[in-house]
This record gives structure tokens, C-alpha cells and sequence, in this order.
């Protein structure tokens, strides 16, 4: 339980200690909002560079308009959290789970989600190790929020992970 401790008060500094936001009510901090059309790219976030596909899309679905703003969120820092607090339990399909939010696929300039059903194998198959660490599911990992049903057109972000079952 310390070590747990530990590792959610240096993550609480790291995000106190992030540059501040945007702040309207200061002049000069703010830059021009310029809307950008999401668009597909390589996939480049490096704890995320072996999902089976090679483009993802920004904005991604957590609104993450680039890479590095992927990279330096709470999300991406919590993903390599879970991971090491889990002991390698239920990886890499957390971690993989995690990616296709943060870098969803992406073709023709469309973005595909990953399906619920998926999420939720995921969440059931590994609840007891959440519960083992006395953690939460990560809100970012909402099934019914960032997943989607297979009518909707989803892709299945563990496709050739375990092969053949």
C-alpha cells in the first residue's frame, strides 16, 4: 500500500508542477485558438508504438491535439502507473486498452474506435487485480463513454495479441 501511496503523490506533484494553462484572465498567456482538422498520422507515442495498426488520429478521443500533448497528460503518466502498480497483470491489454484511446486508429481520415466489448473482457478479466491494489478503473477507460458497439463500426484493439484462442 505505500509504495501505491508514493507513486499517487509523485504523480499529484508532477501534475501541481505542470506549466500553467491558458488563463484568459491574464494577457499575453493565452495563443490564437486555431481549429485543426483532425488528421491521420504515424503512430509516434512511444509507449503505444506496437499496436497492431500504424496511423492514429489528432485530436484523439481525450481531445489530445498532439503527440506530446498525449504524452504529458495525466492519462499516458497513469497508463505506466497501472502498469508497474499491476506487476505486469492484465498487460498488455490495459496498456494496449489505453492506446487505442489515446492513439485511436485511424484510415482515410477517419478515426475507428475500439469496441466496448472489448473494454469490457478487459475490465472484467481484470478486476481483481484493480481491486488487488485497492484502485479504481481509469475514468479514461470508460467503456461506455470511449468505447463503442460493434454496429457502430469498432476494431477490437487486441486483435493478434493472444492469437488464435
Amino acid at each position: 500500500m505505500s509504495i501505491m501511496l508514493l507513486i499517487l503523490l509523485w504523480l499529484l506533484v508532477l501534475v501541481s508542477c505542470a506549466p500553467p494553462r491558458c488563463d484568459p484572465g491574464f494577457r499575453g498567456q493565452c495563443k490564437p485558438t486555431v481549429e485543426e482538422k483532425p488528421k491521420c498520422t504515424d503512430v509516434m507515442l512511444s509507449y503505444c508504438d506496437d499496436m497492431p495498426y500504424t496511423q492514429n488520429m489528432f485530436p484523439n478521443i481525450l481531445n489530445h491535439k498532439t503527440r506530446e500533448d498525449a504524452e504529458g497528460s495525466t492519462e499516458y503518466l497513469l497508463l505506466s502507473v497501472v502498469e508497474a502498480l499491476l506487476g505486469g497483470e492484465c498487460n498488455p491489454d490495459v496498456r494496449m486498452l489505453g492506446c487505442s484511446v489515446m492513439a485511436p486508429r485511424c484510415e482515410k481520415e477517419k478515426v475507428l474506435k475500439p469496441c466496448r466489448a472489448t473494454c469490457e473482457a478487459v475490465r472484467k478479466r481484470c478486476s481483481h487485480a484493480f481491486d488487488g491494489i485497492e484502485m479504481a478503473w481509469p475514468y479514461f477507460l470508460d467503456c461506455d463513454r470511449f468505447f463503442v458497439s460493434d454496429e457502430e463500426g469498432c476494431y477490437d484493439p487486441l486483435e493478434g495479441l493472444r492469437g488464435e484462442e
